[in-house]
C-alpha cells in the first residue's frame, strides 16, 4: 500500500503563495485510489506525480476550507470518466456536501449526481465500503461539522487527524494504528486552539501510539522552523519513528514500517 503526497502545505499563505502544494494526498493498492482532501492544484498536481486521476475509487473531504476541498469537483469528474460514468464515492464533511447554518456546500447537485454514492462524514459512524472500513472521528476546528479519519484496510490502519487541535480522548481514535497522518501546520510546542501545532501532535502521538507518524500540512512558520527538525522533535519525544511529508513523497507503507530508527529521510 502507497501514500503519495500531492501537496504537503496548508493555511492560507502557503496555499495562495504555493510555497509547498495543497493537493492532498493518495493512499492507493491495486483495488482501490482514495483521494483525501482535494485541494488547490490537486488535478494537476496528481498528473505531475504521474499519478492518473481517473483511477480515482473514492474521494474524502475532511472538511469545507479552501486548502482542503476546492479541486473536489474536477477530481469527481476525472473519477466519472470526464462524467460519461457514474462511479465511485464521494464522502465529505456536513457543510461541505450539504451546507450549513447559512454557510452554501462546496460543491454542486451536479457533480454529486456524477458519482455512485455520497456519504456525510459523521464522527464515530462507521462506513463499510467493500474494500475497506472507514471511522471519521471528531475534530476541534472552525469549521464545525469537520471530520478526520481513519481507514482499516485488510492488513493496515491509517489514520488522519485533518485539521484541528489536539482535545482530550482524541488519541481513542488512532490507537492501533500504524500509520498516523497528522496536520501539523505550526511548530508551536505550546497548545494552540484550532490548529495542531507540534506540542499538540506530540501529545496525540504519545497517547495514541502509531507505529509511524507523518507530519503534514505545513504552514509558513513551520516551513521557516523545519519540517524534518519538527519531525526530529516528535520521535525524540514520543519514541515514535516520525517522518515529514514533502511534496510528491511516495511512501510504500509496508517498507517504511519495516525500517528501524525513530526518523530518516525519504528517498
Amino acid at each position: 500500500m502507497e501514500i503519495v503526497f500531492l501537496g504537503s502545505g496548508g493555511g492560507r499563505f502557503v496555499m495562495v503563495s504555493q510555497r509547498r502544494r495543497t493537493g492532498g494526498f493518495l493512499i492507493k493498492s491495486g483495488d482501490f485510489q482514495i483521494h483525501v482532501d482535494p485541494g488547490p492544484g490537486a488535478l494537476v498536481n496528481s498528473w505531475e506525480a504521474k499519478e492518473n486521476p481517473m483511477k480515482t475509487t473514492h474521494i474524502f473531504v475532511s472538511h469545507m476550507h479552501t486548502d482542503h476541498y476546492v479541486d473536489s469537483p474536477a477530481v469527481v469528474e476525472a473519477m466519472t470518466e470526464g462524467t460519461r460514468e457514474r462511479r465511485g464515492v464521494l464522502v465529505g464533511s456536513r457543510m461541505f456536501l450539504e451546507g450549513y447554518e447559512g454557510e452554501t456546500p462546496g460543491i454542486s447537485e451536479y457533480h454529486k449526481n456524477l458519482v455512485e454514492k455520497v456519504i456525510v462524514s459523521e464522527p464515530g459512524k462507521k462506513m463499510n465500503l467493500g474494500e475497506f472500513q472507514v471511522v471519521p472521528t471528531r475534530t476541534e476546528h472552525n469549521e464545525p461539522t469537520g471530520t478526520g479519519f481513519v481507514f482499516y484496510f485488510d492488513d493496515l490502519t491509517v489514520g488522519y487527524t485533518s485539521d484541528g487541535a489536539y482535545f482530550d480522548g482524541q488519541e481513542d481514535y488512532f490507537k492501533g494504528a500504524d500509520a498516523l497522518v497528522l496536520n501539523s501546520i505550526l511548530p508551536d510546542t505550546s497548545h494552540v486552539n484550532e490548529l495542531m501545532g507540534l506540542g499538540d501532535a506530540i501529545k496525540l502521538v504519545s497517547l495514541a501510539k502509531p507505529r509511524l507518524a507523518i507530519l503534514n500540512h505545513f504552514g509558513m512558520r513551520a516551513l521557516r522552523f523545519g519540517p524534518e527538525r519538527m519531525a526530529g522533535i516528535l520521535a525524540n519525544k514520543t519514541g515514535i519513528r516520525s517522518l515529514a511529508s514533502r511534496d510528491f513523497l511516495k511512501l510504500n507503507l509496508d517498507e517504511e514500517l519495516k525500517k528501524k530508527g525513530l526518523t530518516g529521510w525519504l528517498g
